[in-house]
């Protein structure tokens, strides 16, 4: 897996905290398979940990890497 242009937005304040990343992600297996796309990621924060909400991802068509 090969992450880039990784973006972070903070959202809110003390316990309505909310966190989001978005990220080019590229991935590839060994037996020759792979994708790559849009990954966004929502965390919160409880416990004095940071826990991931939601994840999508979308393929991006047509890119040639980084």
């Amino acid at each position: 897996v090969r992450l880039g242009d990784l973006r972070i937005i903070v959202r809110g304040k003390g316990k309505e905290r909310m966190v989001m990343a978005d990220m080019h992600q590229k991935y590839a297996d060994k037996a020759g398979g792979g994708d790559e796309g849009l990954k966004t990621l929502t965390f919160i924060e409880k416990d004095g940990r940071w826990l991931i909400t939601q994840e999508d991802w979308s393929p991006i068509a047509n890119e040639t890497g980084y």
